[in-house]
């Protein structure tokens, strides 16, 4: 105790446990910082006989052999004492168990031996010796334990025959194929195992070898004939199976008989089956019982023909006694159906005998496991099952019962309970850890079968610890006392807490849970060590009182607390100390001069003077420097200055002084107006935008009405306004960024700009409005949204007879409203005539495209399209025979002709029309000018418009000229101008049939035709006119510079044989100048042993998804001999991808093909003659097709970025980028953002081709933070192949939201004591 300084027992002692402790001892004293002294105290815990002695095992089965002589070690019995004082005290005893003193113990070692008396196993095979083991306390334990000493088997008995002598009388038996049973002469030994297994043969009376014996039952056969009046001795004999072996013999008399005549009496048992009981300990030998027959008065022999398992039962042959042979077990088999026979020679009776074998109690119960090991809790509560015990006995009708015999501490047997008839372990007793954390039980188990059996099982129970102690501190109060200006890390005063339990739940943690004002203190969890954390403030409290709280480790964990009361004291010497190292204050910017900002305080022990040392610029503050009240001096400016830091000192007349902050916040005062950036804003926007939409300024971005206003929050809070109600219903402006947007549907042709004013003012009190309005223009750009329109619902014209093809009948014309969109207008005929007229799609000219017309009008509909929408009008053609004129022209035909290829505009012809009046004029006109011809219409001058002609898309136009007088279009007169295109060489002489290929005999005859090439010229006359020249005849070949004929000029040297010749074959055409185009053709110069191909080449186009083994193509050669082809490729095939069937040439695909690494192939093909070894060579020429076999692969898994809420619609957020493998349309890829139950689809769209990702609406932070899309790219292939990928958008905050209270009102009540 702290005040008696007597040190004393606070807990039960085990030695056994902790066998000595070691104490340091504190002595301190109450000054203000504590003072100390420690001493050490060593104490050694005194030994007391409290434990039983301890066996390795609870109980023993040693072995020994019989007949062992003296001394001979059967067990060590080992054992243990926990008492120092005890252990080498020990001594052993047998106290049950040998009568005849067969065992003898060494005392003091446990050593169990041989006596001189011999064990004699036949006499007695298990010995249950209980050893009781003694400590040599003052108050001696002791422990009981068992040993079993089973005897083993020494080979000290020979076999023996029940008789010495056998006689049997057997009647007469003729040769059989197979033995039949004589008799059995069977023996037994009394010792067991190999010993006692015997070994049956005849020594003596068989040397003609008419008997053999079963070895292992003694069953005496034969397959001889024997007649009456013989007689065979013959001398069997049995051997055991030991070491050494052990014999014996016996004789059998047989004395053959005649056969008894037939009995007319069958022969019948007395009973139809017999039932017999036997047990399991009867010896061989003895009788089971008897088997009687009807009639009983001639000579009979039974014999056992069935279920006779392991032959352990034999029939006396002529008696009918059933007797034990072999020794039994019914743990082996305990029921036998067996088939006993009868005859007299001639009748035969058979009979079933049921034995049962009862069982002896000749197994003693066995544990499942020796020793048995269990964890428990302290805490489990009496009749808890904690361990089921299982023991089995071989016996049959075994009824085992389990008891707890005996325990190493006594008090254990009371703890504990056994279900006698389960064998689960239960609790008796509430258990203590910290009284005994293990108990030792022997658990005993016997049979209910006399004699009795029993076995023995440790079952060790360790307690486990809970958490049932709480701590406790050895003080309820702990009292200190601490400087104002002591060091971090001072130590204070160390608190202490004890706890009953053990390991976890012993474990100490110390917290301070309350009174650590501004955390000033700390305590080391562990050593509950208190120290200074921070400098104690004396401003706030001059004590702590804080509460401790101790807490163990255990689950659920157990507290305790305690008091600690720590006084914060000041030296004289000590800095002054402010209440608050940081003061905070806000003025309006608008105060008078000298209006009290916050007053400073510092507690020192003497008088204080404040006084402001840094951040006062231009002085704007003071303070007073005995009150420390600070005021302003000059007027204050938010828009100039918005904060102030002071620094202000408190000295003490010690001189000792100490800072502190002063923040001052200047509060805004509305007092500055809006001012906007610009005084004109343009901007344009699709009409076809949807609601919503951003207006873009001229470089695409948003257009936003910016201002600006020197307040701050609130005060320069915006607020755009339109001020034209015209453009109100069309557009907003939003009231916190300035982005103009629209609110309703756009029409460019309803309103094509915008022309309005914006205002804006703050959110202050009071509201200051801009001194003038911006300008806002906005531009409503064009989209097609507007089918074109024909300038007349109805066409009319009037057409005169006779008319030609191509004449123009009208033009038709339309506009779209769409004005600023250009215009690309198609024209088409819907109805009418189609066969008679035709229009041109771009110009709206209506001609003639057959002019057999049978009617006198005809109605069309024409079409206009823009490409997006359509209009139709009607066109009415009335047709007319042209009045007499009275004009006509000067020729009834005009030719003429002009060259092609010129651009110059060129007079063609003139034509003149006579029969008109005089000075009356006449106008002309060509009816089908197309595009390339004009007409003066005064003179009659036909020109070209300088559109070049080509002769070879048309040689020939034939003009249809009309003249008309001025005032009356119906009375005309119509000629005919023919112009023929003049040709100039402008085509080169192009071979045809490509390639070319060729094979000559290396023994042609010269002026063989070889081949023979073609190539035609477009142009006409000379300039189409083609001959043909070799460009160098290697001395061998020449050509027919007309027909083209390659010819042989000079036959080959015999030895050539697979050259080829690259003979290059020029065509010339006869223009001035002339063109000419070359070509290469292969000569290959063949034997006639060489295989021809059918085909100077091959080429084939393929899948690359074809499927393995798929042919391609046939490759064709024939031998000249008529031999054999073999083809192999030899070329070209460097991943061995393709197979040529040696046999037939049909060329297959072997392993897998892709375009995208390889889309054409070039194979060599060998054909080979099979019996000259001649060969030739081809190319096959692969085309690959791609297939659309790779899908889009995003160059990111994941995409994420990160986009302010302040983003205007149509801000670009990011771009997914796909590329695709495949190539032409399957590499198109598009994108869409795919419908997800976690897509954000609402916010953002997405640009199908180029998948950039832009905002559809306005965000908001504070709605959503974290938008995820699931965007799909699909390529263009069929069937199209899509990948995906997360894109995720995080929104940032800005701020744009005032701070609210939690509440409107808030009330307090402040009592003041008087």
């Amino acid at each position: 105790m702290p005040s008696t300084r007597v040190i004393s027992t606070a807990d039960i002692l085990d030695r056994e446990t902790t066998g000595s402790y070691w104490l340091t001892v504190y002595a301190t004293d109450r000054g203000v910082v504590p003072l100390y002294s420690t001493i050490e105290v060593y104490i050694e815990i005194e030994d007391v006989n409290d434990n039983a002695p301890l066996t390795s095992e609870p109980i023993y089965y040693p072995v020994v052999m019989e007949n062992s002589p003296k001394d001979v070690s059967v067990i060590q019995i080992q054992a243990e004492d926990p008492d120092s004082s005890s252990n080498e005290k020990l001594t052993y005893r047998i106290t049950s168990g040998n009568p005849q003193n067969f065992f003898a113990i060494n005392t003091k070692t446990g050593l169990i031996t041989t006596t001189s008396r011999k064990l004699d196993r036949e006499q007695q095979a298990e010995h249950f010796l209980e050893v009781t083991v003694t400590d040599g306390g003052s108050s001696p334990k002791q422990s009981t334990i068992w040993v079993v000493v089973q005897v083993l088997d020494e080979n000290d008995n020979k076999p023996q025959f029940p008789e010495k002598v056998y006689q049997i009388k057997l009647p007469e038996r003729d040769r059989k194929k197979r033995g039949e049973p004589i008799y059995r002469a069977f023996a037994f030994d009394r010792d067991e195992g190999p010993n006692a297994e015997i070994s049956y043969s005849i020594v003596d009376g068989n040397d003609d070898g008419k008997f053999f014996i079963d070895p292992k039952t003694g069953m005496v056969s034969s397959r001889k004939q024997f007649t009456a009046g013989s007689y065979d001795i013959l001398t069997i004999k049995a051997v055991d199976n030991g070491r050494p072996q052990k014999s014996s013999t016996a004789r059998l008399h047989i004395e053959w008989i005649k056969k008894p005549p037939p009995s007319p009496i069958p022969l019948t048992f007395d009973e139809p089956f017999y039932n017999f009981t036997v047990m399991e300990s009867d010896r061989v030998t003895e009788i089971v019982g008897v088997v009687s027959v009807q009639p009983a008065n001639t000579p009979l022999w039974f014999d056992i023909v069935g279920g006779n398992f392991d032959s352990s039962f034999d029939a006396e042959k002529g008696v009918g006694t059933i007797v034990i042979a072999k020794p039994l077990d019914a743990e082996q088999r305990s029921i036998y159906n067996m088939s006993v026979e009868v005859t007299d020679g001639t009748n035969v009776a058979v009979t079933q005998v049921f034995i049962k074998v009862l069982d002896n109690n000749d197994n003693g119960p066995e544990f499942s496991q020796p020793n048995y090991d269990v964890t428990i809790s302290e805490d489990v509560l009496p009749d808890t099952e904690i361990l089921q015990i299982e023991a089995t006995d071989r016996d049959e009708k075994h009824k085992l019962s389990y008891t707890v015999h005996s325990s190493i501490d006594s008090v254990s047997m009371r703890k504990f309970r056994i279900d006698p008839s389960t064998g689960v372990l239960y609790t008796a007793e509430r258990l203590d850890h910290e009284a005994q954390d293990k108990h030792i039980l022997n658990i005993m188990v016997r049979d209910q079968e006399f004699p009795y059996r029993r076995n023995l099982a440790r079952v060790i129970v360790n307690v486990e610890d809970a958490n049932d102690h709480s701590p406790y501190f050895t003080n309820p109060l702990y009292e200190a006392s601490v400087f104002e200006s002591a060091a971090l890390g001072s130590a204070v005063l160390q608190v202490t807490a004890l706890d009953k339990d053990k390991g976890e739940n012993a474990e100490l943690i110390y917290t301070i849970e309350a009174g650590n004002t501004g955390n000033t203190f700390k305590i080391e969890p562990v050593l509950g060590i208190i120290t200074v954390s921070k400098e104690p403030d004396m401003t706030t409290t001059g004590q702590f009182v804080l509460s401790v709280k101790v807490t163990d480790q255990g689950s659920p964990p157990m507290s305790a607390t305690a008091i600690v009361r720590i006084s914060v004291t000041m030296s004289d010497n000590s800095h002054p100390k402010f209440t608050h190292k940081d003061y905070q204050a806000e003025v309006n910017e608008n105060v008078d001069i000298g209006t009290s900002v916050i007053l400073i305080s510092a507690i020192s022990q003497s008088t204080l003077i404040y006084e402001v040392k840094d951040g006062n610029i231009d002085g704007i503050f003071t303070i007073n420097p005995y009150s420390g009240v600070i005021t302003t001096r000059k007027a204050l400016d938010y828009e100039r200055t918005s904060s102030y830091q002071l620094i202000i000192q408190a000295t003490n007349m010690a001189g000792m002084a100490s800072n502190a902050t002063v923040n001052i916040q200047i509060v805004d005062e509305n007092d500055n107006a809006p001012v906007f950036l610009f005084s004109q804003y343009s901007g344009s926007l699709s009409e076809a935008a949807p609601v919503n939409s951003i207006v873009r300024s001229l470089d695409n971005s948003p257009l936003v009405i910016r201002a600006t206003d020197a307040d701050s929050n609130r005060n320069a809070l915006l607020v755009y306004q339109i001020v034209e109600s015209t453009a109100k219903k069309f557009f907003t402006v939003d009231s916190s960024t300035g982005a103009i947007r629209t609110i309703a549907n756009l029409d460019h042709e309803t309103i094509a700009h915008f022309h309005f004013h914006v205002h804006v003012r703050d959110s202050g009190s009071p509201q200051l409005t801009a001194e003038s309005p911006v300008e806002v223009n906005i531009e409503v750009t064009d989209v097609n949204d507007n089918p074109p329109v024909f300038t007349q619902a109805v066409f009319e014209t009037i057409l005169l007879l006779p008319t030609y093809v191509g004449v123009e009948v009208l033009k038709v014309s339309a506009t779209d409203p769409d004005s600023e969109v250009p215009p690309e207008l198609t024209y088409s005929l819907m109805e009418g005539s189609l066969d008679h007229f035709l229009i041109d799609s771009n110009s709206g000219v209506l001609t003639i495209k057959n002019n057999n017309l049978s009617k006198d009008h005809y109605m069309l509909i024409v079409k206009v399209s823009d490409g997006k929408f359509y209009s139709t009008a009607v066109v009415t053609i009335l047709v007319k025979e042209a009045m007499d004129s009275g004009l006509h022209f000067t020729q009834s035909f005009y030719s003429t002709s002009i060259s092609e290829n010129n651009t110059n505009i060129t007079k063609v012809a003139i034509v003149n029309a006579i029969g008109n009046r005089l000075n009356e004029p006449l106008k002309y006109s060509i009816l089908n000018p197309g595009n390339k011809f004009k007409i003066k219409s005064t003179s009659g001058v036909i020109q070209t418009t300088g559109v070049p002609f080509d002769r070879e898309e048309q040689e020939l136009y034939e003009l249809v000229v009309e003249a008309s007088r001025e005032l009356d279009h119906l009375r005309v007169a119509r000629v005919v101008v023919r112009v023929n295109i003049e040709d100039i060489n402008d085509n080169s002489p192009v071979f045809v049939g490509l390639p070319y290929y060729a094979a000559v005999q290396v023994d042609a005859e010269p002026g063989t035709l070889i081949y023979q090439v073609t190539a035609i010229d477009k142009d006409k006359g000379a300039n189409g006119e083609v001959t043909y020249v070799l460009q160098d005849d290697y001395g061998h070949f020449e050509i027919n510079p007309n027909s083209g004929n390659v010819i042989l000029k000079e036959a080959f040297n015999s030895d050539l044989s697979n050259i080829e010749y690259g003979v290059t074959i020029l065509a010339k055409d006869g223009g001035k100048p002339s063109l000419s185009t070359s070509v290469e053709l292969p000569i290959t110069i063949v034997n006639k042993a060489m295989p021809v191909f059918d085909k100077p080449f091959y080429t084939a186009s393929i899948n690359e998804d074809i499927r393995m083994d798929t042919p391609i193509l046939s490759i064709n050669a024939t031998s000249p001999e008529g031999q054999g082809i073999i083809y192999i490729i030899i070329d070209g095939d460097l991943y061995k991808q393709f197979n040529i069937d040696f046999d037939t040439g049909v060329l297959k695909v072997v392993s897998p093909l892709d375009y995208e690494i390889t889309s054409v192939y070039r194979l060599t093909v060998r054909a080979s003659d099979a019996l000259t070894g001649a060969r030739a060579e081809v190319t096959v020429d692969l085309l690959v097709n791609d297939v659309n076999d790779n899908p889009p692969i995003f160059d990111q898994p994941t995409y994420n970025t990160t986009l302010s809420e302040a983003s205007l619609i149509g801000t670009p957020v990011l771009q997914v980028v796909s590329t695709d493998a495949d190539s032409e349309n399957n590499k198109l890829v598009h994108y869409q953002i795919v419908q997800d139950t976690y897509n954000s689809t609402d916010y953002f769209h997405i640009d199908s081709a180029s998948g950039l990702i832009l905002t559809a609406r306005m965000l908001d932070h504070e709605l959503v933070q974290h938008c995820t899309l699931k965007v799909r790219a699909t390529d263009n292939g069929f069937p199209s192949l899509s990948s995906e990928v997360l894109v995720h958008i995080y929104i940032s905050d800005i701020n744009d939201n005032p701070p609210v209270f939690n509440q409107l009102i808030y009330e307090s009540y402040h009592f003041i004591w008087e």
